[in-house]
């Protein structure tokens, strides 16, 4: 079943064959009129042909300029004719096209949007790889300290019994002037208290912040640990003790 819009878009092709047909008769008409002089017999082509009708320049040039504006007539009112609504068609083209228009902006600024979130992952993600990286390089650092403390204080407690046997080996010898002997506790590292407060000062913010800061409290713990030990060999020379087996 033909719906009112069809009709009336029907009709309107319709009318406007016709109103071209007519505009084309009219001109041709006036053509004829001014080549023959007047209006009589001006579709007999005996006296002018056809074609003389046109060898002259301001018949061409009015016909040039009747042409014309038939046509923009036509085609600057045939939306408003075939539309149900007069102008309807056009609005909507607009419409249309502003619609892709932004859509199609939007697209490429999503697709923007993912590769700059993408590029920024990536570059997360190699620096969450190199922050693992030194995180473990750190790690095995601090297993190596902790190895270090812990012999360290093995060495202190090597030296304690070989005071404490040099004290008794003393009091055999000489039982009226005993050495006292040397408390070697206070050269003692408490390592688990080390490792502690080195975790404990540990920042999360920045990780290369994190790491350098850890690398400085490391190289301190080392130079204080070091420091004592050889503040312990400067007290302690071995040569003013007894060597004892």
């Amino acid at each position: 079943m033909m719906t009112a819009a069809v009709r009336t878009r029907l009709l309107a092709r319709i009318g406007f064959v016709l109103l071209g047909g007519l505009l084309g008769l009219l001109i041709f008409s006036a053509a004829r009129v001014r080549a023959l002089g007047g209006h009589d017999h001006i579709f007999t082509f005996s006296e002018i042909s056809f074609f003389q009708t046109f060898n002259d320049g301001y018949t061409l040039l009015i016909l040039a300029l009747a042409v014309i504006g038939s046509l923009l007539s036509i085609l600057k009112s045939y939306s408003g004719f075939s539309d149900v609504i007069p102008g309807f068609s056009k609005t909507q083209r607009q419409a249309t096209s502003a619609i892709d228009e932004v859509a199609q902006n939007a697209l490429e600024d999503a697709e923007e949007t993912i590769e700059s979130a993408y590029d920024y992952a990536v570059e997360a993600m190699e620096q969450a790889i190199d922050v693992q990286e030194e995180t473990d390089e750190y790690n095995a650092q601090l297993d190596e300290l902790r190895d270090e403390l812990i012999a360290y204080n093995q060495l202190i407690d090597k030296l304690e019994r070989k005071e404490s046997d040099r004290v008794n080996a003393s009091k055999h010898i000489n039982a009226k002037n005993i050495d006292s002997a040397t408390d070697f506790s206070k050269y003692r590292i408490f390592v688990d208290k080390v490792m502690q407060e080195l975790e404990i000062n540990t920042p999360t913010p920045d990780p290369t912040d994190v790491l350098s800061r850890l690398d400085v409290q490391r190289q301190t713990a080392l130079t204080e640990v070091r420091a004592a030990y050889q503040a312990f060999l400067n007290s302690h020379k071995e040569e003013d003790a007894p060597h004892v087996e």
